[in-house]
């Protein structure tokens, strides 16, 4: 099985079509299921870094490490819009 490593996430998140100027939709789960508690917020990838990517949030920036877009991470997930 070959080792995951920053580089191979980040290939596999291009591949799937991240890249600066991609809009996308953070989901929360406010209780860390997917119930009805749920928060949703939209932006604007910004830039890619070797570890995390960058987004634009309409007047803050924040940033979301490749795991939280190719695997279910519990409470928080990061969707390409119109995917």
């Amino acid at each position: 099985m070959e080792k995951t490593t920053a580089n191979s996430l980040r290939q596999e998140a291009e591949k799937l079509g991240l890249r600066a100027g991609r809009r996308i939709d953070v989901i929360d789960s406010m209780d860390g299921e997917e119930n009805e508690r749920r928060r949703k917020r939209s932006g604007v990838v910004v830039r890619l870094f070797r570890h995390f990517f960058q987004c634009d949030m309409g007047g803050y920036t924040e940033c979301f490490r490749y795991n939280t877009l190719l695997r279910k991470e519990m409470g928080e997930k990061v969707r390409l819009r119109g995917f």
